[in-house]
C-alpha cells in the first residue's frame, strides 16, 4: 500500500515522531 511509503517518508521528515493515528490522506494532502 502507498500509505506505508507515506508513513516512512513522514517519519524521516518528522524524525520518527509522527504516528499513523490520523488519516494518512490528510497528511498526503499537506505534501
Amino acid at each position: 500500500m502507498i500509505t506505508v511509503d507515506v508513513e516512512a517518508e513522514l517519519a524521516k521528515l518528522d524524525g520518527g515522531g509522527w504516528r499513523p493515528l490520523l488519516p494518512v490522506p490528510a497528511d498526503v494532502t499537506v505534501m
